[in-house]
């Protein structure tokens, strides 16, 4: 099992070509299913099928360096996850029990020369927003331009940059529409291509679809071409946010490009992001516990079972102490730590880093809180998870770890020092012996919760989940070493208490 919350996080709009994400650009964490059972997945970034935009107004344009405040509207339906080598992440469910789809808004202004169209971003004109929409009905409709902003609004925000071009390459008027049948054999249009990148700053972000870390600024590049030939044009676009019906009919005319005075073209976007970085600050924690059967329990996949109960198979075990007082200790923040495996695959075996009975050389040598604000009703704390390591020792080993931590004459305590992680989360609120934890805890282990005061989503976690803890110890001093022994989950016995830091 591996600590999610020890590992970091993987790590204008940018360009992006050939669906290669620039440098500056985040891995992030995606829930599929948002709130759902399926699990997290890592994306580089998102490869929206065809869609269409509309540039209000832009026929036709002054030539530079006078310009004119234009609107674009645009929408489209994503069609791949995409991982680190460019490949498509599959399994997901997109397109087939659920899609995502975005509209947007963009201030610009237009200007020309000879036959390219010049368009930059306005921060004064409106409307300008960003929208991207969960929804398992499935119901956008290229065609019709409705669907695209209905379901669940998992993410909004405000364009911050945009730039783009396009250029003529023929005036002879062609088919609009050549994609499959003609929907429009009525209208025409003038034959170019362009391409551009945008920025959104984000606003709001689902933490439930966006379980990690939420995103802060959405990078795309697009590219727009004339006739449309892999989606059909729409014959309406959303002119407003949050959700309301389209409401804008192009106004392009016999011939779109030349009539308008509205222009309307086939645009194909991918997208990547960063992310909010994560808050970290200084804190303490104190407790212990143990399960109500004398066990932490976990499936093969190294999540919790809260239900089992305890069989010779599993391991046994009750830990305890206090990280972090003093908080500024030099050279290192003190702390002491006891863990106690008395039963199960990994045999019998005391664990200590720091305490008064421990070696000398063994101590806390790092801890990091996250996760700002603690859950109510607890007292005042920063965060609510701390993650600490340090090197420890064996007093003494049984089983199957004997061989890795003993003397040659394993009767000589603490011989062998290993370098050691442990996550805590203190969620669980009131504490005491009785961790309220229910089958509603829906919470990924080490992901962010965020702001229960404010976050309704959070304020579940809290109440429905109880304290974690985590720890992993190493074959040796060194974090690069193999993984000896790592167990893990909900609590259901002590109290794990974070605290804000002392001198």
């Amino acid at each position: 099992m591996k600590l999610p919350h020890l590992t970091p996080i993987l790590a204008s709009l940018s360009l992006l070509v050939a669906g290669t994400v620039h440098a500056g650009t985040d891995p992030f964490e995606f829930d599929p299913d948002g709130p759902g059972p399926d699990a997290p997945i890592i994306v580089n970034s998102l490869d929206w099928l065809p869609g269409s935009a509309l540039s209000i107004g832009s026929v036709s344009l002054p030539v530079a360096p006078e310009n004119k405040a234009l609107t674009t509207l645009a929408h489209a339906k994503l069609g791949n996850f995409m991982n680190s080598n460019g490949q498509v992440i599959l399994g997901t469910g997109l397109n087939s029990a659920y899609e995502l789809t975005m509209v947007t808004s963009i201030p610009e202004t237009g200007s020309s020369f000879g036959s390219s169209a010049f368009f930059s971003f306005d921060s004064t004109g409106s409307p300008n927003f960003f929208e991207l929409w969960w929804d398992p009905s499935q119901d956008s409709s290229a065609l019709a331009g409705t669907g695209y902003n209905n379901g669940t609004l998992i993410l909004s925000g405000i364009v911050t940059a945009a730039s783009s071009t396009f250029n003529a390459t023929s005036t002879t008027p062609v088919n609009f529409d050549q994609y499959l049948s003609d929907n429009y054999p009525a209208i025409d249009t003038v034959s170019g291509n362009g391409g551009g990148q945008i920025a959104v700053a984000v606003t709001f972000a689902n933490p439930s679809f966006f379980p990690s870390q939420l995103p802060e600024t959405l990078l795309f590049n697009t590219s727009q071409i004339t006739p449309y030939k892999q989606t059909d044009p729409s014959a309406k676009f959303t002119a407003s946010a949050g959700g309301g019906a389209p409401t804008k009919v192009p106004a392009i005319g016999p011939i779109n490009g030349v009539s308008g005075p509205d222009f309307q073209f086939q645009a194909d976007a991918n997208m990547a992001l960063t992310l909010q970085p994560i808050v970290t600050g200084a804190c303490r924690m104190t407790g212990g516990g143990v399960t109500a059967d004398g066990e932490i329990l976990l499936d093969e996949n190294g999540d919790p079972v809260p239900s089992a109960q305890a069989t010779d198979e599993k391991n046994v075990y009750t830990f305890g102490g206090q990280v972090g007082a003093p908080t500024a200790a030099d050279p290192n923040p003190k702390g002491e730590w006891t863990h106690h495996q008395f039963k199960g695959p990994a045999g019998d075996f005391v664990f200590r880093v720091g305490t008064s009975s421990a070696p000398k050389d063994t101590f806390v040598t790092q801890v990091t809180c996250s996760d700002p604000v603690n859950c109510q009703p607890a007292r005042p704390a920063p965060f609510k998870q701390l993650d600490w390591q340090g090197i420890g020792s064996f007093r003494s080993a049984k089983g199957s770890l004997a061989s890795m931590v003993n003397t040659e004459n394993d009767k000589t305590p603490g011989y062998s020092r290993h370098f050691v992680r442990v996550h805590i989360e203190d969620l669980g609120e009131p504490g005491g012996n009785g961790q309220q934890h229910s089958d509603g805890c829906t919470h990924v282990i080490g992901t962010l919760v965020g702001d229960p005061t404010t976050d309704p989503a959070a304020a579940a976690v809290c109440s429905s989940c109880a304290d974690v803890y985590q720890i992993e110890i190493h074959a040796d001093t060194t974090p690069e070493s193999a993984v000896i022994y790592s167990v893990g989950g909900y609590i259901d016995q002590g109290n794990l208490q974070i605290h804000p830091p002392i001198q």
